[in-house]
């Protein structure tokens, strides 16, 4: 079912508060057309990068790369692929070479704060599928956020290294993401 939501409240109070946004696909068996239609319909903004949800539901790699392509074919950037091992697994463990900045999920036990419920950047949740490493942990489904439970997510690097990730789909080395602030500092 295709539905078209207006994102712009959320994209303008993203720019606002100069937080990074992310726009969210979950890919269905719907044709790959319609879902880019779709997407880019919502987003109002194709410089806004995308992520897309690929778990049950989604099919084969076949349809997620059905999809990626006809997202870019629109316009729009996919940055980030959320395929959580268990789906792996059930497609076949295909070979993700190529994917979009992987995001995994392996859910900690028990819910509170993320920041006490995070496993740590050295921990097993953080291992790759196939040799193609995660570049994001969702590591819960139950973190209380402003009274509210929530997923939360974990990315091990700089906001700024976060921000090159999205736009070029690459992560920045320590010393690119130092010329990125001195750039800043100089722009402003």
């Amino acid at each position: 079912r295709n539905v078209v939501q207006d994102g712009s409240t959320f994209r303008d109070g993203a720019g606002a508060n100069d937080l990074i946004l992310v726009a969210y696909h979950y890919v269905t068996l719907d044709e790959p057309a319609a879902q880019a239609d779709n997407l880019v319909g919502a987003l109002g903004d194709t410089s806004i990068p995308v992520m897309l949800d690929f778990e049950a539901g989604s099919g084969d790699l076949d349809n997620f790369w059905a999809v990626a392509d006809a997202i870019t074919a629109a316009g729009a950037h996919v940055a980030l692929s959320y395929i959580p091992r268990w789906y792996w697994q059930e497609i076949g463990s295909p070979d993700l070479t190529g994917v979009p900045g992987l995001v995994a999920s392996e859910y900690v036990a028990g819910s509170g704060y993320a920041s006490v419920l995070y496993p740590g950047d050295d921990s097993d949740f953080w291992a790759g599928y196939d040799g193609v490493e995660p570049v994001i942990l969702q590591f819960t489904d139950s973190a209380e956020v402003a009274g509210q439970t929530v997923d939360a997510d974990a990315y091990v690097g700089t906001a700024e290294e976060l921000q090159q990730l999205l736009t070029t789909g690459e992560e920045m080395t320590p010393e690119q993401a130092q010329q990125l602030q001195q750039i800043w500092v100089q722009l402003l």
